[in-house]
C-alpha cells in the first residue's frame, strides 16, 4: 500500500487470538477471524458515519451477503494480528468492502473481499445502493484478491449433515443468527479427525436468507474432489436455503 490515501479509508485494528478463542491445535479458526473482520467492519462504518448510530437513526441494517476468504496461515494462541480495511465501492445495490490480515511482523496472512446489501428494517428489503449518501473507496490501493465474491454452486448430492435447532446465543443484535455462526455450523460436519489433519485454506459464502430463533436447519455437505466442498443450510420447515458455501482444505503441515 501506498502513502498517499485519505488514512480515515483505510481501519486498522489489532486482535490477540485469546486461549479460549483458539482451537484443540491451538490457533485462531476461520469463524474467529470472520468476527473479527466483521468487527473492524462495523468499527469502520461507525468511523465514517455509516455504523450502527447511522442505521438505526435512519431504520436500516447492513447485511453480508456474500465473502471470499483466503488464509494462508493461521495465528496462534497468544499472537496479535492486525485486521486492515477498506470501502471497494458500491454498483446498483452492492457495497463492497476489502480486508487483509497481518501477522505480528505484517507480513499478510489472509485476504478477504465482501459484498454487503443495506436493508430497511420496516420494509425487509434492500435499498438501492446509489440512494444513500456515497462512500468513495482509496483510489491507490490494491484490491485484496484479484476477482469478487462469486455465486457459490448448488449441491448435486448430499455426502454428509446434521441438525441444527438456532437458540438464543446464536442471535446478533438485529435477531437473526451472525453470519459467523453459519460458518461454525458448516465446518461442524467435518469430524475431528479431518480437522486435525487438514487446514481451512479458501472460504466463499453466499448469505440467502435469515436464520431465526427456533429453526431447525439440516446442515448438508457435498465432497467434489477431496479437496473441495460445497455446503448448503436449509430450513427444515419449509425447505428454504439460507446459505451456501465452498471451502477448500489443504493437508495441515
Amino acid at each position: 500500500m501506498t502513502s498517499h490515501h485519505d488514512p480515515t479509508l483505510i481501519w486498522r485494528e489489532a486482535y490477540t487470538i485469546r486461549s479460549y478463542e483458539a482451537d484443540a491445535q491451538g490457533k485462531a479458526t476461520m469463524p474467529l477471524l470472520c468476527r473479527f473482520m466483521q468487527e473492524s467492519a462495523s468499527n469502520h462504518a461507525e468511523h465514517l458515519g455509516f455504523g450502527i448510530s447511522w442505521l438505526v437513526e435512519n431504520g436500516f441494517a447492513w447485511f453480508l451477503t456474500r465473502q471470499l476468504v483466503v488464509v494462508e496461515t493461521y495465528p496462534k494462541m497468544g499472537e496479535t494480528i492486525q485486521i486492515l480495511t477498506w470501502p471497494k465501492g458500491r454498483d446498483r445495490l452492492l457495497w463492497y468492502r476489502d480486508f487483509k490480515i497481518l501477522d505480528g511482523s505484517d507480513s499478510v496472512i489472509g485476504r478477504a473481499t465482501t459484498a454487503w446489501l443495506v436493508i430497511d428494517l420496516d420494509r425487509r428489503r434492500p435499498k438501492r445502493a446509489d440512494t444513500l449518501p456515497p462512500l468513495h473507496p482509496p483510489n491507490d490501493v490494491e484490491p485484496a484478491l484479484a476477482r469478487r465474491p462469486g455465486k457459490v454452486a448448488s449441491l448435486n448430492e448430499c455426502t454428509r449433515s446434521h441438525f441444527i435447532r438456532v437458540g438464543y446465543r446464536d442471535l446478533d443484535v438485529n435477531e437473526h443468527v451472525n453470519s459467523a455462526r453459519y460458518v461454525e455450523w458448516i465446518l461442524d460436519t467435518f469430524d475431528a479427525g479431518f480437522h486435525k489433519s487438514h487446514q481451512l485454506s479458501e472460504l466463499e459464502v453466499n448469505y440467502l436468507a435469515e436464520a431465526l430463533y427456533g429453526d431447525g436447519l439440516s446442515a448438508i455437505c457435498e465432497d467434489a474432489d477431496g479437496q473441495t466442498f460445497l455446503h448448503s443450510l436449509v430450513r427444515s420447515s419449509d425447505g428454504l436455503e439460507l446459505f451456501r458455501a465452498r471451502t477448500v482444505w489443504q493437508h495441515s503441515k
